[in-house]
Order: C-alpha cells, then structure tokens, then sequence
C-alpha cells in the first residue's frame, strides 16, 4: 500500500481529509467572493466618476446657457448686471470645462475657443449698438449666435458621451454583481455536495464494518466461538475486528483447555483370576502366602519388647 493508500486507510485521516477539502472550499469561496467585491468596487467608483464627469457636462451646458442669455441681455439692454451676470456665468463655464478636459479635451478646447469668440463678438456688437451702427452690431450678434449654436452643439455631445458611459458604467456594476452572485450559488451547492459525499463516505466507513461485526457479537452471546469477523482495511474498526479475532481464539482455547482437563479418567481394568488347578495359581498362593508371613514378621517384630 502506498502512502497515500495508508494515509487515507483510517476514519481519522479521511475526516481531517473532509474537514479539509471543506475548509478550503469555503476559502476559495471567500477569497472569490472578495475579488468580485472589490471588482464591483471598483466598477462603482468608475461609474462614480463617470457620473460626476457627467453632472459637469450638464452643469457646464446649463451655465453655458445661462452666459448666452445674459450676454443677450447685455447687447441690448447695457446694463451692468447683465455685463456683470455674463462674466460670472463665463467663469462658472470655465470652471467646468476645466473638470472635463480629461474626458474629451478636444470638444472642450473648441468649446472654450467659442465660448471666448461669443464675449468678443458681443463686445464688439455692443459697441455697434452704442455708435449706432445697427447693421455692424446685427452682424456682430449673428456670428455670436453662430458660435453659441456650435458651442452648443459641443457641450450636447460631450454630455451625450458622458451619458453613454454612464450607462455602460452601470451595466458593468450589475454584470458584475450578477456574476458574483452565480458563482456564490455555485460554490455553496458546490460545498454542499461535496459535504454530503465526504459524510456519505465516512459513514459507510464506520457503518459497514459495524454491521458486519454485529452478527458475530450475536453469535458470541449466544455461546458459538467459531465465528469470525471478516478484518479486511487497516482502519480502527478493522483493527478492533482483528482484536476481536484473536478474542475468539483465545476464549475457543481456554474452553477445550476447560474441557480436556475435567474428562473422566479411566479406571483400572480388574485383575483376572487364574483357573484353580493351574500353574498361575499355584504361583499365586505362594506369593500371598509369603506376602501373609512378611507381614506376620513385621507385626512380632513391632510387639517385642
């Protein structure tokens, strides 16, 4: 037997072997499980930040439209809210394009460029209203309105990008969630089959050879010592069934050692007497006529003074 054989030849080393084949099943389970927790983690941080780099997109188109209204206003009313309104809302816009030039710094760099023209053309419309040159300051305002439409459209597709990412974003979120939770489902009916198979096999280890040394106590108590168990393994029961064994021999030995010795013993054959007449017992009456004269002697000798 190898020693792989010998190790896994006793109930003892196949419950370690159990308890832990199981233990490293929950391990990996557990260690699994903290992968796609921090996947998802992580995924969620990503749709964290993509969400915020879309909040300032959205931001941005709303300040964006907030700078062309009160530039408007500016051209043609002159007031210095609006002038001053107007380069709050620009700085505001700076502020956001600034957040998102990691995204698409292209889109924002031309956004930035047309937000810049849109304050000269303004400007210089202002100043054809004030000099009362109206077709220089409609010229002026339409090269305005031209440069907010196409920074417009800008922002809208950056915040379009932002959006799509979002949602891929979240997707990945719940993909990963979803798949974290079928491999959890996975391992835990994994763990339980393989639990219910190892208990499955170390109690047929125990049951089976109990059950095979059950008739051979039956008959043991019943007074039949010429049974035996069958010993087949190296596990604890089979050693307890050899011991056993040897039990049984021992006990069949004491009792023909028992047996033998209160046999009765044969008592001696009766001597037969010779026909009378012959020479046997002629030779028979002078030996018990000598026998009678040494006794004789021996008493006279014992009764002299």
């Amino acid at each position: 037997m190898t020693g792989i054989g010998r190790f896994f030849s006793t109930i003892r080393s196949k419950i370690v072997f159990g308890n832990l084949l199981l233990l490293i099943l929950m391990g990996g389970s557990l260690w699994y499980l903290r992968v796609n927790i921090v996947s998802a983690g992580e995924a969620i941080a990503a749709q964290r930040a993509v969400l915020e780099k879309s909040d300032s997109a959205n931001a941005a188109a709303k300040t964006f439209g907030e700078f062309k209204y009160w530039l408007t206003d500016f051209a043609a009313s002159q007031l210095n809210e609006s002038e001053d309104q107007a380069k709050k809302q620009h700085g505001e816009l700076a502020r956001h394009l600034k957040s998102l030039e990691a995204v698409d710094p292209k889109s924002v760099a031309a956004i930035r460029r047309h937000a810049d023209e849109i304050v000269k053309f303004m400007q210089e419309a202002t100043n054809a209203y004030l000099d009362d040159n109206r077709v220089l300051g409609n010229s002026m305002l339409a090269k305005s309105r031209a440069g907010a439409e196409t920074a417009s459209t800008l922002i809208q597709g950056v915040v379009a990008s932002q959006q799509v990412l979002a949602r891929k974003a979240g997707d990945a979120v719940v993909g990963s969630t979803e798949q974290a939770a079928r491999i959890a489902v996975i391992l835990l009916f994994i763990a339980v089959g393989t639990g219910a198979f190892l208990a499955w096999l170390i109690l047929r280890a125990i049951s089976r050879p109990i059950a095979a040394i059950s008739p051979v106590v039956d008959a043991l108590a019943k007074g039949d010592l010429s049974v035996r168990t069958a010993a087949r393994g190296n596990d604890e029961i089979t050693v307890m069934s050899r011991k056993l064994n040897e039990a049984i021999a021992h006990m069949r030995a004491s009792v023909q050692e028992v047996t033998g010795a209160a046999a009765p013993t044969p008592l001696p054959r009766p001597r037969r007497k010779s026909p009378p007449g012959t020479r046997t017992c002629r030779a028979e009456r002078r030996s018990r006529r000598v026998l009678w004269r040494r006794r004789r002697a021996r008493w006279k000798n014992s009764r002299a003074p």
